[in-house]
């Protein structure tokens, strides 16, 4: 009985440390690409980013409108030039998700938050050469 008792806490114990060990591996891993980001300077950050031009669309319930830019920032260089060549699906992505949204959803910071993670989600799933780390709205004006 002791032996099985004893054989039983040290399964428990080496589970929990394999646990400890692989979960602050995948912490580590999500940490690494802001940490990523932020060791980036101004040159490279520009260099990684593409710049959208101007758009106007409807948002949801077609009685307003949003005019927008945004700035796609790619995880490598050819990323960013994939962004480029596929901005009429990146155009086409944002004025569908735009629609589904109404003012309010876009309102103060977090709105706007949240928008720009669902943009960088939608347009990743067309990227083949890399990912969006980041997508920055440069310009808002909702009529």
């Amino acid at each position: 009985m002791m032996i099985m008792l004893l054989t039983l806490v040290l399964i428990a114990g080496a589970a929990a440390a394999v646990y400890q060990f692989l979960g602050s591996s995948s912490e580590k891993a999500e940490g690494s690409e802001e940490k990523k980001t932020e060791e980036l300077s101004a040159e490279e950050l520009r260099e990684l980013t593409w710049d959208m031009e101007e758009m106007t669309t409807n948002l949801k319930g077609n009685d307003r409108y949003i005019k927008t830019m945004f700035s796609l920032q790619a995880d490598n260089e050819k990323a960013r030039k994939e962004l480029e060549q596929r901005d009429y699906q990146i155009n086409n992505i944002i004025i569908h998700e735009l629609a589904q949204l109404s003012p309010e959803d876009i309102e103060g910071s977090e709105g706007t938050t949240k928008m720009e993670e669902r943009l960088k989600e939608k347009v990743n799933e067309v990227m083949t050469e890399g990912k969006v780390q980041r997508v920055y709205t440069t310009e808002r004006v909702i009529q």
